[in-house]
């Protein structure tokens, strides 16, 4: 069934386990909307579900560094409209993949060895805290990673955007008050950067019944519409974009 989207184009995150339905629920929008999915491959869970909907036509880039990041998303930019979606399965490694591009152009050195040598540089001086300078290097880890988001949010003017990402521990102690009350009914946040909820209007918590092995979605937060609390669901598109957000069975 064809779906029409009457209203602006959807920012929608899916989080969870893994085998929760995140990378599906991408495709059924994809294929509601019978346009393409362009998508940033991270661990390869969109190229396996290809084979599941032979009816979706994809671009996907699996990127190897920082700057395949921006790459694709300038090149989606060019491409991608209103029936379409630019998808990111999985958005985590996009902020360890800036962290490496700081450390790479700043020290001439790969994440995972900087990291070692500053840990054992750390314990050989008896030093506690962070590898990274809290006031130094985390603002501009942070300019580097958020010229993706900016461009994800200026991409979802003319096309729709899903993210995918892992579930981490909630931690109440570490969180600001903003991500507790928005994350604690659920006991789990997105893996990623801390603030990657802001990049979605919807954010969906999916999760699978362990005795009956049946699929449940959780908005744990939704701008202008219902929450909707550990539903089974079959089909996204029917279950959300028609019964929840309002879209609409397409004439064509």
């Amino acid at each position: 069934m064809k779906l029409h989207n009457p209203h602006s184009p959807e920012r929608i995150l899916f989080y969870g386990m893994e085998g929760t339905g995140k990378t599906y629920s991408m495709f059924k929008i994809a294929q509601a909307l019978g346009g393409k999915l362009y998508c940033i491959d991270t661990d390869f869970s969109s190229i396996r579900t290809c084979a599941e909907f032979p009816d979706v036509e994809t671009e996907i880039v699996h990127p190897e560094g920082w700057g395949d990041y921006i790459a694709a998303l300038n090149d989606f930019s060019r491409s991608a409209g209103l029936t379409d979606v630019v998808g990111v399965d999985m958005v985590g490694p996009a902020w360890e993949a800036a962290q490496e591009h700081f450390t790479d152009r700043v020290f001439g050195k790969d994440l995972e060895n900087y990291f070692l040598e500053t840990k054992k540089m750390k314990m050989e001086e008896n030093k506690k805290g962070n590898i990274f300078d809290g006031t130094k290097d985390w603002p501009i880890i942070n300019k580097i990673y958020f010229k993706f988001p900016n461009k994800i949010m200026r991409l979802n003017a003319k096309t729709n955007i899903v993210l995918v990402a892992a579930a981490t521990e909630l931690i109440s102690d570490l969180e600001s008050t903003e991500i507790i009350s928005t994350y604690n009914g659920v006991g789990l946040k997105p893996k990623g950067q801390k603030h990657i909820g802001h990049l979605a209007h919807t954010v969906v918590y999916c999760s699978r019944n362990s005795k009956n092995k049946e699929f449940r979605m959780t908005t744990v937060k939704d701008r202008g519409r219902e929450l909707i609390s550990n539903q089974p669901i079959n089909d996204f598109a029917i279950d959300y974009l028609l019964n929840v957000a309002g879209w609409e069975v397409s004439n064509d």
